[in-house]
């Protein structure tokens, strides 16, 4: 099943955004839970300042808390008289000697008080009745009457249910500057108070619906974002098939700086591209069916001449034939040459070449046509040039570029050729004298078919293939050629190659 963009964005920052007001809303709860409970704690805490008065004052006029492990039923008045509980069944000191109180019966009636247990012997105790409430006690300070508990300086169990008898929480006793004993108890493990869980319970209903505002809002904000996200991506998918339609001319129009904006301008890049590589493709269609056109035409008007006994056969008539097709055939080889060098299928043999004997043999095998054209070569050539490369080709290269300046040098024209070599390159640069090529036309003498002179036509023998082909056989060889301004006031053309060093030898300086 395919799944569209927009929806994966939307879903993917929608998840992101649950997932992280799920642990907001976690992590809030948790430490609510956590703070509320301490502030329970010490508002117990505090709770327990009248007790601590109350056992000060017993203190002080007992002489210590030994009273209350003899009598201990005198810990209730005290416990009702702090407001803490009307009634605490099972408390007892610990010890052998004073056995645990038994429980009061339950009483016939829900509404009737409850008997007071009976006392250990000893003196005669007062009546009770005088401290039982007629209201109940405070509801938070009954919740902790249960679970305090009195120690003793030493911490421990003089009175208070076995069961907390080692409490987390402790409140000194300072009645004479030392504490002489210690009121304790432990916190709850779940709070139970009706008020507290109401508390709770209100606090949960309000981080639940700060979370439903918070997931309604990244609802909101994964659409806006993921459709914010996914425009430039549609307006770069309709571009694409536009250049698929071979409409070049498309643009876009890069709003932000991001990735997405240096993707736009790639892609304006690549449009630019493809429509200068459309319209080289058209020109260089029609500079070849022009090409092809021309010797086509000669030959069929000569031939027709011919026939229609215009002309005779004769010596003349011939070679004018043979020269056509000589230039035909040229120029489909070289065009043949340029499509394999485009290709990558140019074959290359490379093994050590000597490039000054491939120039002076180059520019002997050219010394009747330099004469012709009234040309004067001055070469400045080392002994030996070496480098790895493949002589055919090279001589190729070589020949292209004499025949290049001989053919658009004007008589008496001068072509300097120097040969040298630096640090690990050899370097060697072909000089021509006028007519020179304005300079923002050179970077295009090695296109396809470029001319870029009116004079430079046909009639003087080019195809307007050959720089091109040449530099297609120096980047096979890994090097490097460009053209520029000569000081002849012609063309310069730089070619340099890696050279060949012996390692024996060192790289000559520069």
């Amino acid at each position: 099943m395919r799944i569209p963009l927009l929806t994966k964005f939307f879903l993917s920052f929608l998840l992101t955004g649950a997932i992280l007001v799920g642990i907001l809303i976690s992590l809030i709860q948790f430490y609510a839970i956590q703070n509320f409970s301490d502030y329970v704690s010490r508002m117990e805490y505090s709770q327990l300042d009248g007790l601590v008065s109350i056992l000060d004052r017993e203190y002080r006029e007992k002489g210590g808390f030994d009273h209350l492990r003899q009598n201990p039923a005198t810990w209730l008045p005290l416990m009702q008289e702090a407001g803490l509980a009307p009634d605490l069944p099972g408390m007892a000191p610990p010890g052998p000697s004073h056995p645990p109180a038994p429980r009061p019966h339950p009483p016939a009636n829900p509404g009737e008080i409850p008997e007071d247990p009976p006392l250990p012997p000893g003196p005669p105790q007062p009546s009770l009745d005088r401290f039982r409430m007629s209201h109940p006690p405070h509801p938070g300070k009954n919740e902790l009457g249960p679970r305090v508990v009195l120690l003793d300086k030493d911490k421990q169990l003089i009175m208070g249910q076995r069961q907390h008898a080692d409490p987390k929480i402790l409140r000194p006793i300072p009645a004479e500057g030392d504490p002489v004993g210690y009121l304790g108890f432990n916190q709850p493990e779940n709070l139970s108070h009706p008020l507290d869980l109401q508390f709770l319970k209100q606090q949960k209903q309000s981080f639940y619906l700060a979370g439903g505002i918070f997931l309604l809002c990244s609802v909101l904000v994964s659409f806006f974002l993921a459709a914010h996200l996914l425009a430039p991506i549609k307006k770069l998918s309709q571009a694409t098939r536009a250049l698929g339609k071979r409409q070049f001319d498309t643009r876009l129009q890069p709003n932000t700086r991001d990735e997405l904006g240096q993707l736009a301008e790639d892609f304006n890049w690549l449009a630019s591209t493809l429509g200068e590589y459309e319209e080289r493709q058209i020109n260089w269609l029609s500079d070849i069916s022009h090409e092809l056109r021309t010797p086509l035409a000669i030959l069929r008007g000569e031939l027709e001449a011919v026939q229609d006994g215009i002309r005779k056969l004769d010596a003349t008539s011939v070679n004018s034939l043979h020269s056509e097709v000589t230039h035909l055939i040229r120029l489909v080889n070289d065009l043949h040459e340029l499509s394999m060098a485009e290709a990558n299928i140019i074959r290359i043999s490379k093994t050590p070449v000597d490039m000054a004997a491939l120039l002076a043999m180059t520019l002997e095998r050219f010394s009747p046509r330099i004469e012709k054209k009234q040309t004067r070569v001055s070469a400045h050539v080392p002994g030996r040039a070496m480098v790895m490369g493949d002589p055919d080709r090279l001589v190729q290269l070589f020949s292209n570029l004499v025949k290049n300046s001989l053919a658009y040098t004007d008589p008496p024209g001068h072509l300097r050729i120097t040969c040298q070599g630096k640090e690990n390159r050899i370097e060697l640069a072909f000089d021509d004298s006028a007519p020179k090529v304005p300079s923002d036309q050179l970077p295009r003498l090695f296109d396809r078919l470029f001319r870029g002179e009116e004079s430079r036509n046909r009639k003087q023998g080019g195809s307007g293939l050959g720089l091109a082909i040449c530099r297609h056989i120096v980047r096979a060889h890994g090097g490097q050629i460009k053209a520029e301004p000569s000081e002849l006031g012609g063309v310069k053309i730089s070619i340099t190659l890696p050279a060949l060093v012996p390692e024996n030898e060192e790289p000559s300086a520069p």
